[in-house]
């Protein structure tokens, strides 16, 4: 009974479980516990450039510079260049104060003075036995009068969100930003209610609502995540299909191709039927994935043609990163692949600012799978076009052909060791 405890291999299967764990626990539970907004890139347009919007401006810049602060502001000269910022994924948001911004401000200004000089000549004049005032008293009186004609309007901000880039972010701005407005916003109507109590003014509800609100605050979003889009996850979930999608019929054909070897060494002509299988395959469960994905769950595809290319193109390159593993190591390297997927399912689904330093630099730098999701994302979200989907379709290309190319090595090697036994 006591006998396989006693053997090496039970203890070597225990010490195979805890490296699984082990890595499984880092993978997934150190990945998450790591997870914290920081650094993250939002645009800072200054419009109006004058005295109030530069104070606030270098408030803001002051405010978040700690190096373990949620927002890094990136000042933007002009909000036109915004658009290719956002589309280029350099910026997650943008915080703007509008061309007016301190012309609203000034005019807020003269209005509350126009409000007291007006109270205390008018009771100045009521107390008057002669119910008037000399005449330089009762031409500021006239003009302050005019000034209140003409309510002022709200000196405003701006906020955009660039919401295809990470779901989570762009829901933690889209409160975060608006928020920040608001607050200096509400510390600005707090000075002007002191300067106005101070005064003893009594004021009317429509100039207390100029009082209340000195700032307005609009949010808007760019390349929008449509509804029916798993919450701005469809780009995950779709490389994990193609990715699962490139794992069994891997394992499968390669398993097939072994079985029609001899002693086990493929020869070139072996691997060119792998690859043309593989490929076939690829556009196989690629045009599955787009038909469960679009058809019948609804998620919205802007390109049809171009969403289905770029999964048979990851998917085709997962099947020969895969194969590649496998005709170099057997099914001995199979975990390797496992790993690669733990590894990569941890953290793909962030932003890297919000993961810690060890996951962004060791784990999140390197796996292929970030790269395929970029992809994904722009031709789903960035219809206008991103200047990174070159630079990631090349990525994966790269991968492609280094498999490609190992692929064909592990056949002339093997050769090669079979010769030499020979001699």
């Amino acid at each position: 009974m006591w006998s396989l405890i006693k053997e090496k291999r039970y203890w070597l299967y225990a010490l195979i479980m805890i490296v699984v764990l082990g890595i499984f626990s880092v993978a997934q539970i150190g990945a998450r516990n790591s997870v914290e907004l920081k650094k993250i890139p939002v645009a800072i347009v200054n419009e109006s450039g004058d005295t109030a919007s530069q104070n606030i401006e270098k408030s803001l810049k002051s405010k978040f510079k700690d190096d373990d602060s949620k927002i890094k502001w990136i000042s933007v000269n002009d909000s036109k260049k915004l658009t290719k910022g956002f589309n280029d994924k350099k910026y997650y948001g943008a915080f703007i104060i509008t061309k007016n911004f301190d012309k609203n401000l000034n005019e807020q200004q003269s209005y509350l003075k126009a409000l007291v000089v007006s109270n205390k000549l008018l009771t100045a004049k009521q107390k008057s036995a002669s119910q008037s005032l000399p005449q330089a008293l009762n031409d500021q009186l006239n003009a302050s009068q005019n000034v209140l004609k003409n309510t002022p309007n709200s000196a405003k901000f701006e906020i955009r969100i660039n919401q295809g880039m990470n779901a989570q972010v762009a829901q933690a701005l889209t409160t975060a930003l608006p928020t920040i407005g608001n607050k200096i916003g509400s510390r600005l109507s707090q000075k002007e209610q002191l300067a106005i109590s101070q005064q003893g003014v009594s004021l009317t509800q429509q100039q207390w609502q100029v009082i209340n609100n000195p700032v307005s605050v609009a949010t808007k979003q760019y390349n929008k995540i449509p509804n029916k889009s798993v919450s701005g996850m469809a780009p995950m979930l779709l490389v994990v299909l193609s990715w699962f999608g490139a794992m069994l019929p891997a394992i499968l054909l390669w398993r097939d191709h072994k079985k029609h070897s001899e002693n086990n060494h493929f020869s070139i002509s072996q691997i060119n039927s792998q690859v043309i299988s593989g490929l076939l395959m690829s556009i196989i469960t690629s045009t599955t994935t787009y038909v469960l994905a679009h058809n019948v769950f609804g998620i919205p595809v802007p390109n049809a043609t171009e969403l289905i290319l770029l999964l048979i193109f990851n998917s085709f390159v997962f099947y020969l990163f895969q194969t590649a593993i496998l005709d170099w190591t057997g099914m001995s390297g199979w975990p390797v692949i496992i790993i690669v997927w733990l590894l990569s399912a941890g953290v793909m689904s962030y932003a890297p600012q919000m993961l810690g330093a060890f996951y962004r630099n060791w784990i999140y730098s390197w796996i292929p799978m970030r790269f395929s999701m970029q992809m994904i994302n722009n031709s789903l979200y960035f219809t206008n076009g991103s200047s990174t989907m070159s630079s990631a379709v090349w990525v994966i290309a790269i991968i492609g052909v280094v498999a490609l190319t190992l692929m064909y090595l592990s056949s002339l090697l093997k050769r090669q060791e079979k010769n030499a036994k020979s001699i």
